[in-house]
């Protein structure tokens, strides 16, 4: 599973007077800024890469919190313009959710977007290292996301920054009822901080710390059992290919002694050094020259008949 990313920027929603009454009302938004963010899990801060994002299809869910259960509309327009990524839709559905988000930006409530994106790839960048990234440059230590994936865009009261955990497993708790201990996630994201991603998911889908943690070690069993596998599977292929080469070795050898003992065929009785009946030095490989030499001594190879 890859790393989940939520990462917020202020918006500006605009519902117009009698919107209503010519249809639903519509909002744009500037979903990220471009820079480095803060976020839970993370150790180093976070930037991505909008040149490496990939935005699946132009409508994409808006949700409230990320939250497949509070539904608000969809995205009708999604760009990267100057280093931002901007997104234009539609509240689409009617729910609480859309209710509220309506009503909060009529009234002029500070509402912000959080992203809802898979890290596919992840650079980073030491210390004393920069880096250029959405026409701005960045010092390291920082996490670069060079790959992502757009999942959806959520409507939040609250940016993710340095709290993303915190406060997306606060809200899985309000809404599923749950009895999550946020100091708990907090210290397995630090014990995990490779699996925080994953963790701030499961959280969010209202899973408890305990099955987190159970998920968490059966995964790393898992891990490991396919690495011993492909150990074994490496091994099992070295031994084949030496043993392949042995039988190339041996059936080499095999020709050689097969050809000596053809040319041995046709040589007269007496001695191999008179240089009479058809045995030649230039009918013999390079193998079989050096097996007659040990055999029989250099001078009476060289009294062959080239």
């Amino acid at each position: 599973m890859t790393n989940v990313l939520a990462f917020s920027a202020d918006i500006d929603i605009q519902a117009a007077d009698g919107q209503a009454a010519s249809g639903p009302p519509k909002f744009s938004m500037v979903a990220y800024t471009g820079g480095a963010m803060r976020l839970g899990g993370w150790r180093h801060p976070v930037v991505v890469d909008l040149a490496g994002m990939a935005i699946p299809s132009q409508k994409r869910p808006i949700r409230m919190n990320h939250d497949a259960g509070q539904g608000v509309g969809h995205t009708e327009s999604l760009a990267v313009n100057g280093g931002q990524l901007v997104a234009a839709g539609v509240v689409s559905r009617d729910t609480p959710a859309a209710r509220d988000v309506v009503a909060g930006g009529r009234n002029g409530f500070p509402w912000q977007a959080s992203i809802g994106a898979s890290a596919d790839e992840v650079e980073f960048v030491k210390e004393g290292q920069n880096a250029a990234v959405n026409g701005q440059t960045f010092a390291g230590p920082i996490n670069v996301v060079r790959r992502s994936t757009l999942g959806e865009i959520s409507f939040v009261d609250l940016g993710a920054d340095g709290n993303t955990s915190a406060s997306i497993a606060a809200h899985a708790a309000e809404n599923k009822e749950s009895t999550m201990d946020l100091i708990a996630l907090k210290a397995l994201t630090e014990k995990n901080p490779a699996k925080a991603g994953e963790i701030v998911a499961m959280a969010a889908d209202g899973k408890a710390v305990e099955q987190i943690e159970a998920a968490l070690i059966e995964a790393a069993k898992l891990e490991e059992q396919a690495a011993i596998k492909a150990a074994c599977d490496r091994a099992i292929a070295d031994i084949k290919a030496e043993q392949a080469e042995h039988e190339k070795t041996r059936a080499a050898l095999k020709a050689a002694q097969d050809e000596l003992a053809a040319i041995k065929a046709h040589k007269p009785d007496g001695d191999p050094g008179t240089g009479k009946g058809d045995l030649r030095r230039s009918q013999m490989s390079m193998p079989v020259k050096a097996k007659f030499i040990r055999e029989h001594g250099r001078s009476v190879y060289e009294a062959l008949p080239e």
